[in-house]
C-alpha cells in the first residue's frame, strides 16, 4: 500500500511539473461564465498534419508525426519546445487536421520547415474563440455533450460563430484522467457579428 501511494505521489508530481513547464498558447480573456470563456488569441505559427481514421486513431498517428518534427526532423534539425494544447478538427467523417502550436518566439521566418512533406507550417492570424473546459476521459459522447452546451450558450448570447468544433487537449496521456484539461472551441465570426449588429 505504501509503495502504491508513493508511486501515485511521484506520478502526480511529474504530471504537475509537466503542465507548469509546458508553454501554453497565449490569449487574453474577454469574458467568462462558468466553464465557458471568450478569448482573443494572437498570431501564432502552427505545424499541421491531415490524417484519416477515427478521432482517437488519427490523433495518435498525427501526434507521432508532429512530435518527430519538433524533436528535430526538420531542415534545421532544430528541437522545438512542446507546447499545449494540441488541437484537432474534423474535416470529414473520416479525416482530421491536427495542429501543434509553435512557441510564441518563433515567427514565419524562424519556424523550421519539416522534413515530412505531409506536415504543413501555417501562420495563424489573431482570432476570437469561444471555449468550454472540462476534465476527465475524452469520449465521443462527452465531446458532443460539451460541444452542444457551448453551441447553445453562444446562440442564447447571440454570439455569431463558425459551427465547426475544434478540440483542444492540454495534457500528456500518462496524466491521470481526472486531472486532464480538455476543451471544445468555436471560432467567432467577427465580420458576421458586426453585420448583425448593424441591422
Amino acid at each position: 500500500m505504501k509503495i502504491q501511494r508513493r508511486y501515485l505521489v511521484i506520478l502526480l508530481f511529474v504530471c504537475f511539473n509537466f503542465s507548469i513547464m509546458a508553454e501554453q498558447r497565449s490569449y487574453q480573456l474577454q469574458k467568462k461564465e462558468g466553464a465557458i470563456e471568450i478569448r482573443e488569441y494572437p498570431e501564432v505559427m502552427a505545424a499541421e498534419v491531415s490524417v484519416k481514421g477515427s478521432r482517437k486513431a488519427a490523433a495518435s498517428l498525427a501526434f507521432r508525426s508532429l512530435f518527430n518534427y519538433i524533436s528535430g526532423e526538420n531542415e534545421q534539425e532544430q528541437k522545438i519546445a512542446m507546447t499545449a494544447p494540441v488541437s484537432q478538427k474534423e474535416v470529414t467523417g473520416n479525416s482530421w487536421k491536427v495542429q501543434f502550436f509553435m512557441p510564441q518566439k518563433l515567427t514565419k521566418k524562424t519556424t523550421p520547415q519539416p522534413q515530412n512533406k505531409n506536415i504543413i507550417i501555417r501562420e495563424l492570424k489573431s482570432t476570437r474563440m469561444a471555449t468550454i473546459t472540462f476534465s476527465g476521459r475524452v469520449t465521443q459522447d462527452r465531446l458532443l455533450k460539451e460541444e452542444q452546451a457551448l453551441r447553445e450558450f453562444l446562440k442564447q448570447e447571440q454570439i455569431v460563430f463558425i459551427d465547426e468544433a475544434i478540440y483542444a487537449f492540454y495534457d500528456p496521456p500518462f496524466k491521470p484522467w481526472f486531472l486532464r484539461r480538455n476543451e471544445v472551441c468555436f471560432v467567432l465570426d467577427s465580420e458576421r457579428e458586426e453585420r448583425v449588429k448593424e441591422k
